[in-house]
């Protein structure tokens, strides 16, 4: 999967037109998008290793290159920082997912609840993946 993301990456930049009636700015964005798509593949495929740091990285890259930041990414990204233990930066996360103006009423239900078990970890109600 990375060695397609970040073929994706490369290509993206430079990517033509499929068809020249697109405006310049739109088909700008739409790179943008397709970079932001890849880094969220690598993401995912980060998360699947277990290497929380680097799905992090690539979350965070795609949120930072992407023309319309999805709230889904906001997820993820949270959802890494839990994993990795990092509390404070999950709840962040996952409450720039519920601010996201384009959030769907799933993703608001799905960070709300994730901000919930981020609070009894921090409590100290719930332990982390994998813990006893």
């Amino acid at each position: 999967m990375d060695k397609w993301a970040k073929a994706a990456l490369d290509a993206a930049p430079t990517a033509p037109k499929p068809n020249a009636t697109i405006p310049d700015a739109q088909w700008e964005g739409e790179r943008k998008n397709l970079q932001a798509e890849a880094y969220i593949a690598m993401g995912m495929a980060a998360s699947l290793r277990k290497k929380y740091d680097e799905s992090i990285t690539d979350y965070k890259q795609a949120l930072a290159v992407a023309a319309t930041p999805d709230p889904a990414t906001w997820l993820r990204l949270g959802q890494s920082y839990l994993d990795a233990n990092k509390l404070d930066e999950a709840n962040d996360a996952f409450d720039k997912a519920i601010a996201t103006p384009n959030a769907s009423p799933q993703v608001k239900s799905i960070a709300q609840a994730k901000k919930d078990e981020t609070a009894k970890r921090k409590a100290g109600g719930a332990k982390p993946p994998g813990g006893f």
